[in-house]
């Protein structure tokens, strides 16, 4: 049962988790192999604990991949036929809400941080599901595409309260047209929020989001916060190590501990062959003593500046429509 008012926490009792699968028409073409066997790694692993929804645009590839899933304690379901400009779902995937007692879906505009690159599609994917009746009977879709916000941009506690970033959202291209306490009130409104905190973080090295919030800052319940990074924060905080730094081509990545996913009895963390990974673990473990922490190599994610969260999105439980899958 969930009891939260505004945007679901993401400890919530959950339907299923959505992932996007990577393809060579996508920016993971060069480490295609890698990227894969870490998806198939997230799948086998989600299964334990939770349904999974795979958008793709067919199928019987992502399935030979998958392999034996005979074995499997939930069920792996698809929304064929979806194109997409990129994996990242945490993005631009559906921001569940209970709002005047409602289920509500909140559709932001995504424009791929700041139009960095290609959006066109990924935009496009809550309404589609929409129109699939991939979502719930009873649940409606908020369009607030005159407002760019990324999932991955907010983090919410139980009590209506969520924290974001000012350098993301004041980024270039975004919503820099709009004073910043007026932008804080109109995504209030839209997610059902009682308060949104504005912390003022830098982003950390080589993240092209510009700072979202679950690469730094993440909630673990209404009360307390995990960080990576150092600064004034409300609530109780418990630091998390960083791992060291990891580069491609010279270019340093934003591998970070802190975009972990909840979902129904587990906490998935992001691990990179690093010594601090069992260091996170241990942490993690002592905060979700309800849940099983588990690692998942994401050293393959990091290759395009994300990670574990951002390429997963939770949906609440009574938000899906099974049926239609």
């Amino acid at each position: 049962m969930i009891n939260a008012t505004g945007l679901i926490p993401e400890w919530s009792p959950q339907d299923a988790v959505l992932l996007s699968w990577p393809t060579a028409e996508m920016d993971w073409s060069m480490h295609l192999q890698s990227t894969t066997v870490c998806y198939v790694g997230i799948v086998h692993t989600l299964l334990e604990f939770v349904d999974v929804v795979i958008v793709c645009e067919e199928k019987t590839e992502v399935l030979a991949a998958v392999g034996d899933l005979s074995g499997s304690k939930h069920k792996l379901y698809f929304v064929e036929g979806i194109p997409l400009n990129d994996t990242w779902i945490r993005d631009y995937g559906p921001l569940c809400t209970i709002q005047d007692g409602e289920r509500v879906v909140v559709d932001f505009r995504f424009n791929a941080w700041g139009q960095k690159f290609a959006s066109d599609q990924d935009n496009q994917l809550i309404r589609r599901l929409y129109d699939r009746g991939v979502f719930a009977p009873g649940i409606w879709v908020k369009n607030r595409q005159d407002i760019v916000l990324e999932g991955g941009g907010i983090e919410v506690n139980g009590k209506g309260i969520a924290l974001t970033t000012s350098p993301m959202l004041q980024a270039p291209n975004r919503n820099s047209w709009m004073p910043e306490h007026t932008q804080c009130l109109e995504v209030q409104e839209a997610l059902g929020l009682r308060q949104l905190l504005v912390l003022d973080l830098k982003a950390l090295e080589g993240d092209d989001t510009d700072g979202h919030i679950d690469t730094m800052v993440r909630f673990v319940n209404d009360d307390t916060l995990v960080t990576v990074v150092e600064g004034k924060l409300p609530f109780n905080a418990v630091k998390l190590p960083m791992p060291m730094p990891k580069y491609n081509d010279g270019h340093q990545l934003p591998a970070t501990y802190a975009n972990f996913l909840i979902t129904n009895g587990a906490v998935l963390v992001p691990t990179y062959n690093d010594p601090a990974d069992d260091v996170a673990i241990e942490i993690l473990q002592e905060l979700f003593s309800d849940r099983k922490v588990v690692g998942v190599d994401c050293r393959a994610l990091i290759l395009q500046n994300g990670s574990l969260h951002c390429a997963t999105m939770q949906i609440p439980k009574g938000f899906l429509n099974k049926e239609k899958l």
